[in-house]
């Protein structure tokens, strides 16, 4: 066989194989109603779940009279884990306060409180936020978040103690002196410190906060 036989008879193959997964895609669409969906057809949706939803959502059943259903909307969960977090005697995480954090209206919860219909809507200065952030989840940070460095390394030292001050640091990009300071209540301006989660001032990710913990724990 000459090498332009060859040459045909794989385009052949080709084209064969071509036809068969098409007949098999039509197939499985009149069979099951399954559509294919093209990758870059796919729309990446914004995020409109509060920060650290479980520890949020750890808040809401400890603080507030939601029912698990409104909990589980707004912190994008299932009902059976905030039913699950709710039951649990012991926790991994540490509750957070949504409103105390700038996420939520104190009277939004009154308000859903009052009606079990209702639901939670995050703050649009958090929305706005989110949507600026990038895939690594640090988007721009304004400067008053910025000069408030320090409480938010008060804030990871008191919620996750494990953490070493040179993970903190590498964290919050502060040194390792600034957060030993601050985590032994040594810092010049510690007084004035006002504590805030450094996630809701966009000072760091959630994601690599939890790598952080994560690796903290395991090698402990």
């Amino acid at each position: 066989m000459t090498f332009d036989s060859w040459g045909r008879k794989i385009s052949d193959l080709r084209y064969n194989f071509c036809i068969m997964q098409k007949n098999r895609k039509n197939s499985l669409e009149n069979r099951f109603g399954l559509h294919y969906i093209n990758p870059s057809q796919i729309k990446e949706f914004p995020m409109n779940y509060p920060y650290m939803p479980k520890s949020t959502a750890l808040w809401l059943v400890e603080n507030t009279s939601l029912s698990f259903e409104q909990i589980a909307d707004f912190c994008g969960l299932h009902e059976l884990e905030v039913k699950s977090i709710a039951d649990a005697e012991t926790h991994k995480v540490q509750g957070l306060d949504p409103v105390l954090s700038g996420q939520i209206a104190r009277d939004d919860i009154k308000r859903c409180e009052s009606d079990p219909t209702a639901r939670l809507v995050l703050l649009e200065s958090i929305v706005m936020a989110q949507k600026s952030q990038n895939k690594k989840g640090v988007g721009y940070t304004p400067m008053l978040h910025r000069q408030n460095r320090l409480g938010g390394i008060l804030w990871i030292v008191k919620n996750y103690p494990e953490l070493t001050d040179g993970q903190v640091a590498r964290l919050m990009r502060s040194t390792n002196p600034t957060v030993a300071s601050v985590r032994n209540k040594t810092h010049k301006n510690y007084s004035n410190i006002h504590i805030q989660s450094p996630i809701v001032l966009g000072l760091v990710s959630e994601s690599a906060l939890h790598e952080a913990v994560a690796k903290a724990r395991k090698n402990s």
